[in-house]
């Protein structure tokens, strides 16, 4: 049966075996207190008022005592730390994914402004040379415009 937990405390047993006291309540509303959930129960650290369980009340009588424990069907705890551990998560990712694409962007800037800055003064230098009567060829312009764009490159973080 599926119930929901109502009431949670921690504790130990006089043999200090760690336990939870809980009051659940079933799908009708019905309260049923004092049921003892112990840590093998699936889920069992993830447990807090108002987590979903699903499992069978058991009940040991021994003289004028009833004991009730709450025995798992399967494995199947729904609880709202998880959802909020899946909130977290996602938070997470979100802010990875923020953070990546702000660093593809400065990546971005650097190559269009490294591109653009080599052809502009990679044009300069050669306006340069004809003025002074040299010719250049085509592959030394462009080695021209590769070592430029490589030393702006290398030292974009240079204040200039």
């Amino acid at each position: 049966m599926n119930y929901t937990i109502d009431w949670f405390e921690m504790g130990a047993t006089k043999a200090g075996k760690t336990k939870a006291t809980v009051t659940l309540k079933d799908p009708n509303g019905n309260t049923i207190e004092k049921v003892t959930i112990w840590p093998d129960f699936p889920g069992f650290v993830d447990l807090r008022p108002g987590s979903q369980v699903q499992g069978s009340i058991q009940e040991k009588k021994q003289g004028n005592m009833t004991w009730k424990s709450l025995h798992a069907d399967s494995f199947s705890v729904k609880t709202k730390v998880n959802r909020t551990a899946e909130i977290t998560q996602a938070i997470a990712t979100k802010n990875q994914g923020i953070a990546d694409a702000q660093e593809k962007k400065a990546d971005g800037i650097k190559t269009s402004s490294t591109f653009r800055d080599a052809t502009e003064m990679t044009v300069r230098w050669r306006e340069e040379r004809l003025a002074r009567g040299i010719a250049t060829s085509a592959e030394e312009w462009q080695e021209e415009w590769k070592r430029v764009r490589a030393w702006l490159s290398a030292n974009w973080d240079l204040p200039f």
